[in-house]
């Protein structure tokens, strides 16, 4: 099957790229932990701003993409707010930071994708943001680990940070476990509930589930694993009984698990079809029947699965394409989307109510100028859906006497679909 291309997904981005706001960021980013000369900074961003302005003149062709915008960041999660527009959660990444030191931001914009506010938040370390909700009373809360230095032995952390409806912080939870993941939900009962993995005794991983209430403090936690097998919690929901639904990987099978409301395990299912090295899960979305869809991947197919409530499969679907899927979700019509990416691609697919493939589509071109990904997809009030991920700018140049192709800035993007995007195959990617 040709995979279309959805060019006109990057056709607009540099309309909306502007720097941050910084809540204290510290000179030092800028001072003695910056490893080039002020002549290389400004060579490029020269490089930055003349690459920008040639991707702005990219043809519109074969896409059905409402809108694309990017903004300054990297690794975008988005949900859809109250009032119609997008917060998307990400981290700082641009040629003014060392690629060591990052830092959460939050991106906020209306309906059209048109920037109205972003916030970058003090940190030290490394920063990866994992997730993002609107809170109910109208603020957000933003997930994810930082690794601290030394580089050559990190400490990880897991963090929580909640805001207002502007983006100020209203109080920030860092979490002593050396979590790798940290994925946040809130509850119907107005608290949070965060899942994710640390290392043990066993040099395996256990996976970690934790409550804490809408002041951020923590009501309890619970650990599964113990033993010398990877048990990788990435992502959950709330089941319809009030209790927790994770999923990821025992060692190189996909996992699920379903806890009651106090975090206790009522049941564990593993899944591993043949024919596959490994089988992964990334992501999981409740269906409207009560059961769950869960997207997941390795280097060489993407996949699908469907399970009724209790975890038992109904239904196993690989992708044709040869991608990570990071995310997934049901769409108003009763099939699902997903989002992944793989070899400097973004990828999106879109099947019917039994997985049946309908089309999928590749974003970008692969070159040495540009990589995309997706990483994670939202349906949107209207029935349509949109995808957060990132676009990575990279420009060959000659610094004093050597060749070096780096890293010329990276951008949050979001792209608006309707659900009925059917685009024209024009071959592979």
């Amino acid at each position: 099957m040709k995979t279309p291309k959805l060019l006109a997904a990057f056709a607009d981005l540099p309309s909306t790229i502007e720097p941050p706001k910084m809540n204290s960021i510290k000179d030092r980013r800028l001072g003695k932990k910056l490893y080039i000369t002020v002549a290389v900074i400004v060579a490029l961003v020269t490089l930055a701003v003349a690459l920008l302005v040639t991707q702005g003149t990219a043809p519109n062709t074969n896409a059905q993409t409402e809108w694309s915008k990017t903004y300054y960041g990297d690794t975008g999660h988005a949900v859809q707010t109250s009032d119609g527009g997008y917060a998307i959660a990400g981290s700082n990444a641009s040629i003014m930071y060392p690629a060591w030191e990052r830092a959460p931001i939050l991106i906020k914009t209306d309906a059209s994708g048109e920037l109205l506010w972003n916030k970058t938040f003090d940190a030290t370390g490394h920063v990866a943001t994992s997730s993002i909700v609107q809170t109910k009373d109208g603020g957000y809360a933003l997930s994810g680990t930082n690794i601290a230095p030394p580089i050559m032995n990190p400490v990880w952390s897991g963090w929580l940070i909640k805001t207002d409806d502007r983006g100020t912080i209203q109080w920030n939870k860092t979490f002593g476990l050396p979590l790798q993941t940290c994925f946040v939900i809130q509850g119907n009962d107005g608290n949070y509930v965060l899942t994710g993995y640390a290392t043990n005794n066993a040099n395996g991983a256990d996976t970690v589930l934790m409550k804490v209430n809408a002041n951020g403090n923590l009501l309890w936690t619970k650990t599964f694993g113990g033993n010398s097998s990877k048990l990788l919690a990435l992502s959950l929901v709330e089941a319809n009984d009030g209790g927790y639904v994770i999923e990821g990987a025992l060692d190189r099978d996909g996992w699920l698990a379903k806890t009651d409301a106090n975090g206790n395990l009522q049941w564990s299912q593993t899944y591993h079809p043949r024919g596959y090295t490994t089988f992964p899960f990334n992501s999981i979305a409740k269906t409207k029947d009560s059961g769950y869809i869960l997207a997941g991947g390795n280097l060489n197919s993407g996949w699908i699965v469907k399970t009724d409530s209790s975890g038992n499969t109904e239904w196993i679907k690989a992708l044709s394409v040869n991608a990570l899927m990071s995310s997934v979700t049901q769409t108003a019509d009763g099939g699902y989307v997903a989002v992944g990416g793989y070899d400097r691609q973004a990828y999106l697919v879109r099947t019917d109510a039994s997985g049946t493939l309908m089309y999928n589509a590749s974003y970008g071109e692969v070159n040495a100028n540009v990589s995309s990904s997706a990483n994670s997809v939202v349906l949107t009030s209207d029935g349509g859906f949109v995808v957060a991920g990132t676009l990575n700018h990279y420009s060959p140049t000659n610094i004093e006497g050597f060749s070096v192709t780096p890293t010329v800035g990276n951008n949050v993007w979001l792209a608006k679909f309707p659900l009925e995007t059917s685009p024209t195959s024009t071959g592979s990617p």
